[in-house]
């Protein structure tokens, strides 16, 4: 869809929106704590953070901020204030305000808030649900989020910034393997999803009310819809627009992408998105590289696993489930989905049916050891590439579901 059908919001009926939605909370709740994602998501927080600190503040209300990492890397306080538009300007109004990240990596930042029931196949589970405890010092939770099509629960935002933004143990680590062996192709770009089910599930244990700011967002930052409210209030309305921005038919396969990996990706474990949202245009044999010289490892947070598991597709893991027994879920979820599909009719269940090929600045010795095809980036001949019919070039890849 053309996204100039759609209206860009403008900062002014941004402000009105959210002047509107705090004096509504206001009436409720004194102490609130905003939730967002960090810096690898397309989301312009720079023009709705400040505007929303100085509605909550002249509305007598409190509040702090929690970076949902889920298991990314810890942000520099100077880079998630640059992410917020926190500035020499306004920064007096944040004065009172905690500014931190969801410190996922320690063990003492989560408390258990009861379980859920994970159903896999005939067998099922209970599973703890655990979340960062700082919650519990506060009236309201808002979590702000853009919505794009999305590889685990079909589209993102809404709990899921609780789930895995906030979350950690055994849910976190099987609800990804659960997505994984359903099949991302399953579960991209559809509403309705077993894992948007079972998130909203854990979402009912969460001990707080909360509110929601959802929006979709266009690749140049546009803020084509914002919404608020209880989750189905706010939510349901920005998928039907992410469903509209968000999802590209092209009405052909190609036999070789070139999927240009933005900088806000600088790993594999984010700018894999590249992988699982374009590879269902590549022909069966065909190539999808992905582009992007300014990717420097394989995870900045999981790179010793990664490197003893190699990646494979999920029936090679399946077979092989005792080798990978040590290595969390989470991250033989990333496995599969970089390396994608088995090929159909192979003999071989470790070959996949496109070939990823990295053109990024992993070196080659580091792509061999981890099972993945190499490429020079400097060797990409472009004026050969643009002339190619077979070959689709993708900007901005990792947010636009491509689909035939």
């Amino acid at each position: 869809m053309n996204t100039n059908q759609l209206t860009a919001i403008t900062d002014q009926q941004l402000q009105l929106e959210i002047n509107q939605f705090v004096s509504e909370l206001s009436t409720q709740f004194k102490k609130v704590l905003v939730i967002t994602p960090d810096i690898t998501r397309t989301c312009p927080l720079e023009r709705i953070i400040p505007k929303l600190q100085k509605s909550l503040i002249k509305n007598s209300m409190h509040v702090d901020y929690l970076v949902a990492l889920g298991t990314h890397r810890y942000m520099e306080i100077r880079d998630i204030e640059t992410m917020y538009g926190i500035d020499d300007t306004n920064k007096y109004n944040f004065d009172k305000s905690e500014i931190r990240n969801h410190r996922w990596k320690d063990p003492g930042t989560f408390k258990t808030f009861g379980s859920v029931e994970l159903i896999e196949g005939d067998s099922s589970s209970l599973v703890d649900i655990q979340l960062n405890k700082c919650i519990e010092d506060y009236d309201v939770l808002l979590p702000i989020s853009p919505v794009f099509p999305h590889e685990i629960v079909g589209f993102s935002g809404g709990p899921k910034y609780f789930f895995p933004g906030i979350s950690g143990g055994e849910f976190l680590q099987k609800m990804h393997w659960h997505a994984v062996c359903i099949g991302r192709e399953k579960l991209m770009g559809i509403k309705d999803t077993p894992t948007r089910r079972l998130i909203d599930r854990a979402a009912r244990l969460i001990p707080k009310p909360v509110r929601y700011i959802t929006m979709a967002v266009d690749m140049h930052r546009i803020i084509r819809q914002f919404s608020y409210g209880k989750y189905h209030d706010s939510w349901d309305k920005t998928v039907e627009v992410s469903k509209k921005i968000h999802i590209r038919h092209v009405g052909r396969q190609y036999k070789r992408v070139v999927a240009k990996a933005p900088e806000m990706y600088s790993e594999l474990w984010t700018a894999g998105k590249a992988m699982y949202k374009i590879d269902q245009i590549v022909e069966t044999g065909g190539k999808l590289i992905l582009y992007g010289p300014h990717i420097k490892a394989f995870s900045h947070m999981w790179n010793k696993y990664v490197y003893q598991m190699g990646f494979h597709t999920i029936d090679y893991l399946l077979a092989n489930e005792e080798k990978f027994n040590k290595i969390p879920r989470g991250v033989l979820s990333f496995s599969a989905n970089v390396r994608g599909q088995k090929k159909e009719h192979s003999c071989n269940i470790d070959e996949p049916r496109v070939d990823l090929v990295m053109a990024t600045g992993i070196p080659e010795k580091e792509c061999d050891k981890v099972n993945l095809t190499y490429m020079d980036h400097q060797g990409l001949d472009w004026k050969e590439i643009e002339k190619d019919p077979d070959t689709l070039v993708v900007e901005h890849a990792g947010e636009i579901l491509h689909l035939v």
